[in-house]
């Protein structure tokens, strides 16, 4: 890292760091018509950003005035003009005249001579065309570093990359308020601490100037392990000197929450699998790059979603920096603005003689931000349509991939050659009952095709559902697609925005409350809470499913003698050998594309555990499915049957799906048009691999999904 020669104390003048100018005289100021107004309630001496202690909790007797500057960037992106006022009431004012658009919002209180005794600031603050918003400013008195003055003096109106006030951004931050920190040199946090006493350092993070200061930080962002499998970093080759990708430069809380939840989720694990399982930033893996590294994704998006393998890899062949997916891949710069892509087009078609649809572009719906999760969960693969000679293909030319959840959700993806299009299944067709509508996916959709709940979630399609009218309306749940609305945050949502904007991922209790509540108050006839939803609703949902693939695993081993092992690539051997399975007509005895198609199901689903959330209707029928044909070798609904005699083999010391398929007289109990309980004799993962009338609780029959 570069080192900065030893600053003295001389006083620091205008900042070149590519903003929208020095003090007020921004040029391009916006022109938006209709004025907003700014309500600002000032808390003297706490809050969450008190700059000091044994500050007075009442309003202070020195304090004669404020003194107001409002500055930031108008609706149509240009900087709009400043607007000050001084105010006798120094509890609470209202400044008007600003024009509407995100801005930032600088108090001083004043004495009786004038000077400034505390200080507040807030930052982008939405205010509307003649409206009046409401915001709430917490006073402390100002931290003095002498050679800063000229800094704050000039840029006292200067709008940095974020459209904010630089003063104010700076001046919420702990580079400001932190008087006891000195680098080697003796150097100080804050402006000349940054970037120098003459605008020595325009991009103190480009020079590598942060982890000067920030020592205890080295090692968590970058290792030193350079073996093949070590773990990934947040700051790899390509980010060593770009702090500034995940962090605002003057006020580097702005995304604190956001961060820590993301650093726990899977895009930001360290040691997962994704990013470390090889050494994917390297020109061996040119291909992979697109998803399996930020830097490759950024290209990707760049791209149009086209370009699948680069031109050239994001490092050199000696690199042993691994990448996260970190944030600038989803965000195009620190303000949190999402990247924008268009609908995204598969590398594979419709790879199944289904609904005439065979050689179809698999283009999925634009659903906005969702658009940017699409791509890397949509799998690689379809089917087996490709596969020529089934004596003599090794399961890898068929992969799908890994949690394909957009290739499941959106029904792309899965074997479904297991009998005709046109065969019957109860009032439908075994080509419907596989086949997504036309309303969700113009372009590989039928008329009369699956519909599904969850796929409307983050499009105007969930607007007047009938799960819960009175919430799904305009303007709720309708936007940025339903990978976002799960798994991050919901548009309107009645209960607000999720805690750091929902970046785990994870369905957890931040997500009922916002999203799974409107319809899932309750299982069983016991109430749902974000408490006990797991437990009772998600988990057995999970077991169902789970148990039901492990049917599909244990008859293909018991009937066609192939081991299934879903850690050890290729994933499906010659029973009892370390072999790949290549063979799938079993020396002509078997139909090799059924038996492959049912192998493809299997890791299909093993690898998106939560397929049974994501496609349920889809996800059941391909197990199904696949469990039909493994069973006796054709399509003759006879899953039912299976499973209750597998289930009674043996004991549960012998036998791991033993006493797990029973089936009562009924599905479930049902009362006044509606389901109540689950019916005596049946389990849960009968449940789910058969189907059953929602309103009586009745066994369908045919007994398919």
């Amino acid at each position: 890292m570069k080192h900065l020669s030893k600053l003295h104390g001389a006083s620091a003048i205008m900042l070149m760091i590519a903003l929208t100018g020095c003090g007020a005289s921004n040029s391009n100021v916006s022109k938006n018509a209709g004025k907003a107004s700014l309500s600002a309630k000032v808390v003297f001496g706490s809050g969450a950003v008190a700059k000091s202690a044994a500050l007075p909790a009442s309003l202070p007797t020195n304090v004669t005035a404020l003194r107001m500057t409002v500055t930031g960037t108008g609706s149509d992106g240009n900087p709009i003009p400043v607007v000050r006022g001084t105010f006798g009431n120094v509890s609470s004012s209202t400044i008007t005249g600003i024009y509407p658009g995100s801005v930032s919002l600088a108090v001083q209180a004043l004495n009786g001579s004038g000077a400034v005794v505390y200080e507040g600031f807030a930052t982008d603050q939405v205010v509307a065309s003649n409206a009046t918003s409401q915001v709430r400013v917490y006073m402390s008195a100002p931290t003095v570093k002498a050679n800063e003055a000229a800094c704050l003096q000039c840029h006292e109106t200067t709008l940095d990359q974020t459209g904010q006030n630089l003063v104010a951004s700076y001046k919420l931050s702990g580079h400001y308020t932190n008087m006891a920190f000195a680098d080697g040199n003796g150097v100080g946090a804050g402006c000349v601490g940054c970037h120098g006493p003459s605008h020595n350092t325009p991009n103190p993070y480009a020079t590598g100037r942060c982890f000067e200061c920030h020592t205890d930080k080295v090692t968590l962002h970058a290792n030193s392990d350079t073996t093949a499998g070590a773990n990934a970093m947040y700051a790899p080759t390509n980010y060593a000197e770009n702090c500034n990708a995940c962090h605002q430069p003057h006020n580097a809380f702005v995304g604190n929450d956001e961060r820590h939840d993301w650093a726990q989720s899977a895009h930001g694990a360290v040691d997962g699998a994704a990013w470390s399982h090889y050494e994917f930033q390297t020109p061996s893996y040119l291909t992979c790059q697109r998803c399996h590294t930020a830097s490759g994704f950024k290209a990707f998006a760049a791209s149009g979603l086209t370009a699948f393998t680069p031109t050239a890899s994001v490092a050199g062949a000696t690199d042993k920096a691994n990448e996260v997916l970190a944030c600038d891949a989803c965000h195009t710069n620190n303000k949190f603005d999402m990247r924008t892509v268009g609908a995204f087009t598969a590398p594979y078609t419709v790879g199944n003689d289904l609904a005439g649809k065979k050689g179809t572009a698999i283009t999925f719906p634009n659903v906005g931000e969702t658009n940017l999760c699409i791509p890397c969960h949509a799998g690689l693969v379809s089917g087996v349509g490709s596969v020529s000679n089934f004596a003599a293909t090794g399961f890898s030319a068929v992969n799908p991939h890994y949690l394909a959840a957009a290739g499941t959700m959106y029904m792309s993806i899965g074997f479904t050659d297991f009998t005709s299009a046109s065969a019957a299944i109860g009032t439908s067709t075994y080509a419907k009952t596989l086949t997504i509508d036309n309303v969700s996916a113009p372009g590989y959709g039928i008329t009369g095709g699956v519909t599904s709940t969850h796929r409307k979630l983050g499009t105007t399609a969930i607007n007047g559902d009938t799960h819960n009218t009175a919430v799904f309306v305009p303007g709720k749940f309708d936007a940025n697609g339903p990978c976002v609305v799960c798994h991050l945050n919901a548009n309107g949502a009645p209960a607000g925005d999720r805690s750091g904007h929902g970046h785990t991922l994870a369905i957890d209790e931040n997500a009922y409350n916002q999203v799974c509540i409107n319809c899932h108050t309750s299982e069983n006839t016991v109430p749902l809470t974000a408490q006990n939803f797991k437990a009772v609703f998600l988990e057995p949902q999970s077991e169902a499913f789970q148990t039901t693939l492990a049917l599909a695993v244990q008859l293909l081993k018991t009937n066609y003698n192939i081991d299934f092992n879903p850690n050890a690539y290729p994933y499906f051997y010659q029973g009892g050998t370390l072999t790949a399975q290549t063979d799938w007509t079993k020396g002509g005895t078997v139909n090799g594309k059924k038996l492959l198609g049912a192998a493809y199901n299997i890791q299909l689903l093993t690898k998106d555990p939560a397929a049974y959330a994501h496609a349920r209707s889809y996800s059941r029928r391909l197990l199904y499915d696949t469990i039909d044909f493994l069973d006796d070798g054709v399509i003759n609904l006879s899953v039912g049957a299976t499973a209750q005699t597998v289930s009674g083999q043996g004991t549960a010391q012998t036998n791991a799906l033993y006493g797990k398929f029973t089936k009562g007289s009924a599905a479930y109990n049902a009362a006044s048009g509606s389901i109540t309980t689950v019916a005596t004799g049946t389990s849960e993962a009968m449940l789910y691999a058969l189907g059953w009338s929602r309103s009586t609780g009745a066994w369908n029959s045919p007994e398919r999904p």
